[in-house]
């Protein structure tokens, strides 16, 4: 618990200023965590983020992420006239690229990869586009988490005693689960 407290601390610490500041910072910020939830995404089918498909998966990512007045100038660069077109672009390579190396990647994989970028991806798009709208609308979606997190973690170290989905996560409980409500 102790651990826990003294790690959330020094996160928020560390996170808030970026949040109450904004604009550029915060939105790298948070581009960098979407690459780390995407990469953890990947190794879970164990896809390389330094491959050809992980590259190529990571460009939709950071194409979803970016801020919608930075997409205009992002996107006009390399001619197209939106992230949509550049989007379908990158599928399209990715499922050339499964022909051109004769399925060593399947096309599962690729699904899998265009699912992931866009799972994480729109996450936080709209955590971006949240703070871009006002400080306040982000702290209110912040504490939320919090809140129910702790809730969650609190009533199920109290009462839990019913494993909720032990192979996916082994301590949390059905209890604490009832707790965020």
């Amino acid at each position: 618990m102790k651990q826990r407290i003294i790690t959330a601390i020094i996160a928020a610490a560390l996170f808030i200023p970026f949040v109450i500041y904004g604009n550029v910072p915060f939105t790298l910020l948070v581009l960098a965590m979407a690459v780390v939830g995407f990469y953890e995404i990947l190794k879970m089918k164990g896809i390389s983020l330094f491959s050809v498909p992980g590259i190529l998966g990571l460009l939709i990512l950071i194409l979803l992420v970016i801020p919608k007045d930075w997409s205009g100038k992002v996107v006009n660069v390399i001619g197209y006239s939106s992230n949509l077109m550049v989007v379908y672009g990158i599928v399209m390579l990715l499922l050339i690229y499964v022909v051109l190396v004769k399925n060593k990647i399947t096309f599962d994989e690729v699904g899998f990869i265009l699912l992931g970028a866009f799972y994480v991806g729109l996450g936080f798009h709209y955590l971006v586009e949240t703070r871009n709208e006002g400080l306040v609308y982000v702290v209110y979606c912040l504490l939320i988490v919090w809140t129910t997190d702790s809730g969650a973690y609190f009533v199920g170290r109290k009462l839990g005693k019913n494993k909720l989905w032990p192979e996916i996560s082994p301590k949390k409980t059905i209890e604490g689960f009832i707790g965020v409500l």
